[in-house]
């Protein structure tokens, strides 16, 4: 089960000092770090880690703001060593580190995302494995993958299982090591929403087997056939929908056609379709759209990871993975302070008073702490190099 929560504001003040101090702690308990023998301290390595994420910077730019780290290359140096099996246990456990102790006990929205961070670097045949080829994106094909599996309390989003993407390992395992992982904490699915990444038949006929609502775009490829031949009518509808694989055969699913005007959102206007895998559901049809778009957060979940994701040319898998999994961290525990010191008990529910502690002011707080901590540069040193050049 997951770990209650050890940290709780009991006043009415939330200090940078608290907020460095339950991140910090959080860390240092789960993810190990091999520093034996080395002038450096764990605890440096990890508040190298934090400033990178808190001001979305570099190793190298995190020891050079703060004034008594070490340096960049003897902090990669230890990242370098981390094991990427022991890393992926130990992040799954900091995001439970403060999960709320109700989390797990009722059935709940489930969300599993995927999300691919763009690589610029070499390829080299010892990351084969780890690197993902996919349409052109943010000037390049080739990314890291990650999968996520988000739970939703009280209008707020944890993510409580993360996942290397790996090509030797198909989606529909990667699917089952995470739908096996919220089992394992006794979490409960109300209905599952899931990535477009994860339409195939074997996913699909693996979900209607196992009775799980799921609900699941269909994509539209080309411009002709395919789910595009039953956009057709005035109205939204239910119907059969026939997927077809040359490994895994054909499934019947049920599916639910969306008409939607666009009404110049996006710059789009007239006349949209969509189309959603969603067996077992309960709700008027036209809702499905508008219940997966929000999916309580998706988007803005991964924008605020990747505001505070530290930089990283990097092609370790570890060293990447490491970088987004403190951010899914951060993220949390923004979502736990909130509601245990930035609220207001009140008849009919908590209130959370999300204007006096936005995600910025977050990071924020982290920088200032890191800063009184260790120091800070003050003065830039221009020295003339041999030959007259700068």
């Amino acid at each position: 089960m997951a770990r209650r929560p050890q940290h709780t504001v009991q006043h009415d003040l939330l200090t940078s000092q608290e907020v460095w101090e339950i991140t910090h702690q959080t860390l240092s308990e789960h993810v190990r770090l091999d520093v034996s023998g080395d002038v450096y301290e764990k605890g440096d390595i990890l508040d190298v880690l934090l400033q990178a994420a808190s001001t979305a910077g570099t190793i190298e730019s995190a020891c050079e703001a703060l004034e008594d780290i070490g340096t960049g290359n003897g902090i990669r140096y230890h990242l370098n060593t981390v094991s990427l099996a022991e890393l992926e246990t130990d992040l799954n456990a900091s995001l439970l580190a403060h999960a709320p102790h109700r989390l797990f006990q009722t059935a709940r929205k489930v969300a599993v995302d995927l999300v691919l961070v763009p690589y610029y670097g070499t390829v080299e045949p010892d990351d084969d494995d780890f690197l993902i080829r996919s349409q052109p994106r943010a000037g390049t094909t080739h990314f890291f993958g990650y999968a996520t599996l988000c739970l939703l309390h009280r209008h707020q989003r944890y993510t409580v299982a993360l996942r290397c993407l790996r090509k030797s390992e198909p989606l529909l395992e990667l699917l089952k090591w995470l739908l096996t992982r919220l089992t394992t904490l006794g979490g409960q699915i109300k209905r599952l929403f899931l990535d477009a990444g994860f339409y195939s038949v074997a996913i699909c006929r693996y979900l209607l087997q196992a009775d799980v609502p799921f609900v699941m775009p269909v994509p539209k490829k080309g411009k002709t056939g395919g789910i595009r031949k039953l956009f057709v009518g005035s109205h939204t509808y239910t119907t059969i929908y026939t997927m077809r694989s040359p490994h895994d055969g054909t499934l019947e699913v049920p599916v639910i056609v969306v008409r939607k005007y666009s009404q110049g959102k996006y710059h789009r206007h007239g006349v949209e379709w969509l189309a959603y895998i969603a067996p077992r559901w309960t709700g008027p049809l036209p809702t499905v759209h508008e219940v997966y778009r929000g999916r309580f957060g998706i988007e803005s979940s991964y924008a605020l990871m990747h505001a505070v994701r530290a930089r990283t040319r990097s092609r370790k898998p570890a060293v990447r993975l490491l970088a987004v999994g403190v951010a899914l961290v951060l993220v949390n525990l923004w979502v736990f302070l909130k509601w245990s010191a930035v609220s207001l008990p009140r008849k009919g529910g908590r209130l959370v008073l999300d204007h006096l502690f936005p995600f910025e002011t977050m990071a924020l707080f982290l920088q200032l702490a890191l800063l009184q901590r260790h120091g800070s540069h003050h003065t830039i040193y221009l020295r003339q190099a041999q030959g007259g050049g700068l």
